[in-house]
């Protein structure tokens, strides 16, 4: 990918140290030096997606030689949190495709651009945004400064920059909220400046600073509603059809 090569791996039963406050299981990659088949090494291991519910990627290459990423949305085996729809007889779904990038030697995720002919036209402020919002759309909020940035979705699903790292957090952790027992979960990062907030009926994907860490999270709103603070940047929310 980009001349570099990746180990992506769904690794089970880490524990100590930082996967105690993780999911049960992780999704994550490798950089390769060397012949996988031969003698090789690998760099640290650096999850995919820093939220609650992502699990087993696939991915595949385009014709036009982009690799595009696919994720479960959903968490094996968690007795921490559950899923609402369960009543109805079903859980878990899939993510909106990703493109999979190196820049300046990260690697990084961003929507497929096949994304765009989905988006009605723009809607535009800056420093602050709040409404009811409809249940599937894209917020982009860029040029944030001082790394103030603050999102609301749903009155209890917190994104917040503070202290030096990014948080998906929910007010209410009972199974019957919006978070279905969802709590915490966060990367540690020097600075945010720009936030890509996807939503749909019952899943939100965040992608901060052009897609070098992801959030994923399945949630069950009362209210389609976002709040966004962010002194200074640029707001653009899209409907997606």
């Amino acid at each position: 990918m980009d001349g570099e090569k990746i180990l992506s791996a769904s690794v089970q039963g880490l524990t100590g140290g930082i996967w105690d406050s993780r999911n049960v299981y992780q999704s994550g990659w490798f950089a390769v030096e060397g012949d996988i088949l031969d003698k090789y090494s690998l760099s640290g291991y650096r999850l995919w997606d820093y939220g609650f519910d992502y699990y087993a990627p696939q991915s595949f290459e385009t014709e036009d030689g982009r690799r595009i990423q696919i994720g479960w949305m959903g968490m094996p085996d968690c007795e921490e949190y559950t899923n609402r729809t369960l009543d109805e007889g079903w859980q878990h779904c899939f993510t909106f495709p990703r493109e999979i990038f190196v820049r300046d030697g990260q690697v990084c995720q961003r929507p497929a651009r096949e994304l765009q002919k989905h988006l009605a036209p723009e809607e535009k402020t800056a420093s602050r945004y709040e409404q009811d919002a409809c249940p599937a759309y894209q917020a982009y909020i860029s040029g944030i400064r001082k790394n103030h940035f603050r999102a609301v979705l749903a009155e209890e699903l917190i994104l917040e920059y503070r202290e030096g790292r990014f948080e998906m957090r929910f007010t209410d952790q009972n199974r019957n909220s919006v978070s279905a027992g969802r709590g915490l979960r966060y990367a540690e990062m020097g600075n945010v400046e720009n936030v890509r907030i996807l939503t749909d009926v019952s899943s939100v994907e965040v992608f901060i600073n052009d897609g070098q860490y992801v959030f994923t999270t399945r949630y069950y709103p009362g209210r389609f509603c976002l709040s966004v603070e962010a002194e200074g940047a640029d707001i653009a929310i899209s409907r997606i059809d």
